[in-house]
């Protein structure tokens, strides 16, 4: 049996006050068990104001976690803030381990490194499931750390997200007193848990437009044809863009239309657009690695949209009799809301207190992503590791 305990700051200039605001509510003398570790979501300038080695300091349990921009935590949130969830049990294990100097190192030797980690934190037990905690680095995304685990002999599931900062200098990651721009960081969950996995995405939407199409040529995270028509001219075509600007302008106008893709082995997933291909300016980058074979169709994301899908998440999780959870949620689906991007943690908060009305209790904290990590069910019925745009994802543990 896992409990969850939230806390929640704002003290950005004040150690110590931080300190106080997050023990108080943690209690961490009275409710940590026999085993725990503590999932930690800042605004970037809480690692430079000395409040987040001092929570380390203060805390007797391991720390790990990343920059976000907005947190919600058990009814309160807000941006230029602060959580620590603390996961504890008597009965299930964590194992904390790091991955460092990432910038330094090319994709091959990360992956080799990985598989290496991922192979010892699998020697004696295989994990229930590996929390990831990942920075964006332009040559190792989410989808080689997905490859990683595919590679083993026995996969386990993973979830988890990319750090996500105002200001892309600042996507921290954090591995108790050592934080930087090119840590991965994890947390193995071993014993008595079963993970309960979630997640919705624009997919939610009936309204989706242009043709069912085929992508017929794509390497890694570059779409290079659909229906054997050079990608470019495809969306233009289908009327999602007008011409290359859009999507090489200072404002990506399509960051809100993400491509919904219907795998070979039936799993779905959405993709943002990235970027235009600097060699051949008829080929587009999306955030993510695309299969030759697999179908895109596009969708809106609206605000309307966004509040209502968490709506459902947290109505799906307390109908199912879970109530302690970690979600993610695609910084993207905050840019959806404009000037009142913190909709959607308020929202959360609403739903906080309309089940505690109801006599039931949740405690969750929810913060933004830059990719999200979280299995996806296949054709077979089997679970698949997967990186995610545009979504918002739980893990419950009860």
């Amino acid at each position: 049996m896992i409990k969850i305990y939230a806390a929640f700051t704002k003290e950005l200039d004040d150690p110590e006050a931080a300190v106080r605001e997050i023990t108080e509510q943690l209690r961490p003398s009275e409710t940590v068990l026999k085993n725990a570790v503590g999932i930690v979501q800042f605004y970037y300038e809480y690692a430079e104001t000395g409040v987040y080695q001092a929570i380390v300091d203060a805390l007797p349990f391991d720390l790990v976690g990343c920059a976000t921009t907005s947190i919600g935590v058990s009814g309160r949130f807000g941006d230029l803030a602060l959580s620590v969830t603390l996961i504890t049990s008597d009965d299930v294990n964590f194992t904390v381990r790091s991955l460092k100097d990432t910038n330094k190192k090319s994709r091959e030797k990360i992956t080799d490194e990985l598989i290496l980690l991922f192979g010892e934190l699998s020697a004696g037990e295989k994990p229930k499931m590996v929390l990831s905690l990942l920075p964006v680095l332009h040559h190792f995304s989410g989808d080689y750390l997905v490859e990683a685990v595919n590679m083993l002999p026995e996969q386990f599931p993973l979830f988890g997200t990319l750090a996500s900062s105002d200001e892309s200098e600042f996507n921290l990651v954090a591995s108790g007193s050592e934080i930087s721009t090119d840590i991965m960081a994890f947390v193995a969950f071993y014993g008595n848990f079963e993970p309960k996995f979630h997640i919705h995405t624009s997919l939610d939407s009936e309204e989706t437009f242009g043709e069912v199409a085929e992508i017929t040529d794509a390497d890694g995270a570059l779409l290079k044809a659909v229906n054997g028509m050079p990608a470019v001219g495809f969306l233009v075509k289908q009327g999602v863009i007008t011409d290359r600007s859009v999507i090489t302008g200072d404002t990506n106008v399509v960051s809100t239309i993400p491509v919904i893709l219907t795998r070979k082995d039936g799993t779905k997933v959405a993709r943002g657009f990235s970027d235009i291909d600097d060699e051949n300016p008829d080929y587009v980058f999306l955030a993510g690695h695309l299969e030759i074979g697999s179908k895109m169709s596009f969708s809106f994301l609206d605000s309307e949209n966004v509040l209502s899908s968490a709506e459902k998440l947290v109505a799906e999780i307390c109908e199912s009799n879970e109530r302690n959870f970690i979600a993610f949620s695609c910084a993207a689906r905050a840019s959806a809301l404009g000037s009142q991007y913190l909709d959607e943690v308020k929202k959360f908060a609403q739903c906080y207190d309309k089940y505690r009305k109801m006599n039931m209790s949740i405690e969750y904290c929810i913060s933004y992503s830059g990719g999200e990590i979280c299995p996806v069910v296949n054709n077979n019925g089997e679970f698949v590791n997967t990186l995610h745009n545009y979504s918002l994802i739980s893990c419950s543990f009860d």
